[in-house]
């Protein structure tokens, strides 16, 4: 005798198959997408980033310079920028920047004010990638306005200085681990190095996951599950990587 299984028993819902279920995902998200007026928020965002940009690349150096040094810190992030984004001029542009900041004053009060304009500068960027995200989440605004609101995102904004600063730590010591590995299989098994650009994109998926799950986590002011956040920083991790393939072509 053949036992009923749930699908057969009445008021048991069926479920939709994947691919219903993930077209459905992508309509959800368009509508979504269009409802927050998601382009005007990404125009906001790359505006402050390039404000923010010289005191952020300044700042992360000096975060990786306490161990590395500052000038092996600076050299390892112009080639860190070059092999992201495969174009000399890119990292000849954050060369030319980090040469061209410098937060050194005739005297202390010079020096104090040019740390506290380069912090807040660099966070600028963060600051409002917090905002667009309270603003996708529907945050109410009394939730995160006023001093206390802006202190907190100040404060949240450079824990995530911070964090770039150690990703890229990160990233120089996955790059000598991977170069290390390289050559010891070339030794092992001549002509069979691995393949490097295929690690390489490996590699930069991974970091740019990661820093995309640290955003969606602990950025916007609502309490996701880690469950919905690696879903949403591998999506957005993949598309990253894939676009900045693609610019590299």
């Amino acid at each position: 005798m053949r036992d009923k299984t749930a699908e057969e028993q009445p008021g048991q819902p069926t479920r939709a198959p994947w691919y219903a279920e993930f077209w459905s995902l992508l309509s959800m998200t368009f509508v979504e997408w269009r409802a927050d007026n998601a382009s005007r928020l990404a125009a906001a965002l790359a505006y402050y980033t390039i404000f923010s940009l010289a005191p952020l690349l300044v700042i992360v150096v000096g975060i990786a310079g306490l161990v590395l040094g500052q000038e092996v810190a600076q050299a390892s992030l112009v080639e860190q920028v070059r092999i992201y984004t495969s174009s000399p001029r890119a990292a000849e542009l954050v060369q030319t920047v980090l040469e061209n900041t410098s937060v050194q004053g005739p005297n202390l009060f010079a020096t104090l004010l040019s740390l506290a304009l380069l912090f807040y500068g660099a966070t600028g960027a963060f600051n409002e990638l917090r905002n667009a995200l309270n603003l996708i989440w529907d945050v109410p605004a009394q939730q995160n306005g006023g001093v206390r609101g802006f202190v907190i995102g100040r404060a949240v904004a450079l824990a995530m200085v911070i964090v770039a600063g150690v990703l890229l730590l990160l990233s120089l010591v996955a790059s000598t681990l991977l170069a290390l590995a390289g050559r010891f299989v070339d030794v092992v098994w001549p002509g069979m190095a691995l393949p490097s650009q295929l690690l390489t994109f490996v590699l930069l998926f991974v970091l740019t996951m990661l820093v995309f799950a640290l955003i969606y986590k602990f950025v916007p002011d609502v309490d996701l599950a880690w469950s919905d956040v690696w879903i949403g920083a591998a999506a957005t991790g993949l598309l990253f990587s894939l676009g900045r393939w693609a610019i590299s072509l």
